[in-house]
């Protein structure tokens, strides 16, 4: 009985922990998609005319470097 109470436990804490923070990759910036559509504040416009979703400063940034666009106010 206390057996399966205690491996409920364990596992509620692990899936717990694994959404705590935010989702930051190696370098320290939020890439996650969703959120920086949510709170972007910059667009990205490519070089064919086209206008990327909103980012953050940083994330719009590295897509500019990428495709080689310029990085607008949204």
């Amino acid at each position: 009985m206390w057996t399966i109470a205690i491996v409920a436990v364990a596992i509620f804490l692990f899936l717990a922990a694994m959404g705590a923070g935010p989702d930051l990759d190696w370098d320290g910036r939020n890439h996650n998609l969703d959120w920086n559509r949510r709170n972007g504040q910059f667009r990205v416009l490519y070089p064919d005319g086209e206008v990327s979703q909103p980012f953050t400063w940083e994330v719009a940034c590295d897509y500019r470097e990428i495709f080689e666009g310029k990085v607008i106010p949204r």
